[in-house]
């Protein structure tokens, strides 16, 4: 993730050491781990010893292993460009909703003394709670909402729809959230011309991202918590998930000018004029809540003749964020 974009959009607090704050969620959630890398399996167990709880994380890991060896897990990482942050989490939500799914399908049949269990005793971190909403969606949806896309194709016809679905993995979350639109229904592609020269002179762009149905989604919500973070036959409740649904495709990038301007232009396509009725009224909502000034409007920066976009455009002050309008032509 880009910090300098999820702050400037008020996702993350000012000043977030992101790898940091990351590293200490993660201590506070995983029980073990499967490594592409070294192809070595880790299970934090008590003591050097497995219990019953820590039974089932090595099943979901192994089956990370197998994962590896008929799909090779790093190649299918390594193909999305740095920037396809929702095209990442959409490929993160395959492998741990299989492997999710897998688990749970290994409990039924052999986890007959998981039910007076003891949860593994793993290092104390952050609880998903206590993180800002963004990074906590970004941990948990993998799981939880990959387990919900794969269950449905699971029940009619078995793994090899899985496996199918392995063939042609999902390139957005919102194929993961609706999972009746895949694969057919494809992100929009949104491509920025180059804003720092339209914006003149000591502008320069800093951080570019897709962010995705999830990530809108989250923004949307205007820092809701997460909901409950259960399994589901037919998804969960997601705070914004109304916005989410309708995302088409998005691009946002930030700038910094002169003088410690900087500005953030996120440009939206939308499924349908409702949708982008819905995250208009929505945005205006957040961009309330932020420190800086910000506009929402029926724009399209990207000269391609978008259907129903939405543009959003931050700013550090008020002068900036008119002179960039008038730079921009909105």
């Amino acid at each position: 993730m880009d910090d300098a974009i999820l702050e400037r959009l008020g996702l993350l607090p000012p000043g977030t050491d992101l790898e940091a704050l990351m590293r200490t969620a993660l201590v506070g959630q995983i029980a073990g781990y499967y490594d592409p890398d070294t192809k070595e399996l880790t299970v934090i167990g008590e003591d050097g010893g497995i219990g019953p709880a820590d039974r089932a994380t090595v099943a979901h890991e192994a089956i990370h292993a197998l994962q590896d060896q008929e799909w090779d897990l790093n190649a299918l990482k390594d193909a999305i460009p740095d920037e396809e942050l929702d095209r990442e989490l959409a490929l993160r939500a395959l492998v741990e909703g299989d492997a999710t799914l897998g688990m749970s399908m290994w409990i039924s049949r052999f986890g007959a003394d998981l039910a007076d269990a003891e949860p593994p005793d793993i290092p104390e971190g952050a609880s998903l709670e206590e993180l800002p909403p963004v990074l906590a969606q970004s941990l948990i949806s993998p799981y939880l909402d990959g387990f919900t896309f794969l269950i449905g194709p699971f029940g009619r016809h078995g793994w090899d729809a899985v496996d199918a679905i392995w063939s042609r993995p999902p390139v957005s979350t919102e194929q993961i959230l609706s999972g009746d639109v895949y694969p057919d229904h494809r992100p929009i592609p949104v491509a920025l011309p180059d804003l720092a020269a339209a914006l003149g002179d000591g502008w320069t762009r800093v951080g570019e991202r897709t962010l995705g149905a999830l990530v809108t989604a989250t923004w949307a919500s205007a820092g809701a918590p997460i909901g409950p973070l259960e399994m589901s036959l037919t998804g969960r409740a997601i705070p914004g998930i109304e916005v989410g649904r309708g995302w088409g495709g998005d691009r946002v990038v930030t700038l910094d000018g002169p003088d410690g301007a900087w500005l953030v232009a996120w440009q939206t396509a939308w499924d349908s004029p409702d949708d982008a009725a819905e995250m208009t009224t929505a945005a205006a909502t957040a961009i309330a809540g932020l420190p800086g000034p910000g506009t929402v409007i029926p724009a399209d920066l990207t000269g391609s003749g978008l259907a129903d976009p939405v543009l959003v455009l931050l700013a550090s002050d008020a002068a900036t964020l008119d002179a960039a309008a008038a730079a921009l032509g909105v």
